[in-house]
């Protein structure tokens, strides 16, 4: 009696785990014919979509949350759906139709150590403004400080991915005068940074968002 719990549970469990994301290959599932199904991808939104055959477009809702949702009562199936990330990954999916209990599909990222330079600007962008890039965590931020001839610059938050530490900064300037200033003043070689102003006011201050490779 135990095992066969055990086993349910780990069926449970497993209809809701997320599947890698393989664009290279056709992903096949099998969802609900009675109810509503919710696509999504973990940490991400899905932007835009394609549908094929024609007509069961009415079945397919996309919300802008990023989810779709999928209703396909009456349709004989199967359903060819390709959706795309934010940033323009592409899945294609093919999704057989059973009479079964709704389960949501939940897609994820394939997970890469190494970002894009377009994909760090991003990131960057976002911390800038206060708020935390997609897939990062808040983190306690470090003590430190970095100091040049004319401001200071103090880590006040920071994200992390697993992957990529990203810390904000406060830069205070210590001049009587306005200055000018460059992120490649507060960062190691190893690091990229920028400012949101690259010129203060005297004793006047803007933030600095710095992002490095998690060490090992």
């Amino acid at each position: 009696m135990k095992s066969r719990i055990m086993l349910a549970c780990i069926c449970a469990t497993s209809l809701n785990a997320a599947t890698e994301m393989n664009e290279n290959k056709v992903l096949n599932f099998t969802v609900s014919n009675t109810g509503l199904t919710r696509i999504s991808i973990e940490n991400d939104v899905i932007k835009d979509m394609f549908v094929y055959p024609g007509g069961v477009e009415e079945s397919i809702y996309p919300h802008k949350s990023g989810h779709i949702f999928l209703a396909p009562a009456g349709v004989s199936g199967p359903i060819f759906l390709t959706v795309i990330s934010s940033d323009g990954v592409t899945q294609d999916l093919k999704l057989s139709l059973s009479s079964k209990t709704p389960t949501p599909l939940i897609l994820k990222r394939k997970e890469s150590p190494n970002a894009s330079k377009e994909q760090m600007e991003r990131w960057l962008s976002v911390a800038l403004l206060g708020e935390i890039p997609r897939g990062f965590k808040r983190e306690s931020p470090k003590k430190d400080k970095r100091v040049t001839e004319k401001a200071t610059a103090r880590e006040f938050d920071r994200f992390s991915n697993g992957h990529y530490n990203i810390a904000l900064c406060q830069v205070v300037s210590k001049s009587s005068e306005p200055i000018s200033l460059l992120a490649d003043l507060f960062v190691d070689p190893n690091e990229g940074g920028r400012l949101s102003e690259n010129t203060l006011a005297p004793y006047g201050s803007t933030n600095l968002v710095i992002i490095s490779k998690k060490e090992k």
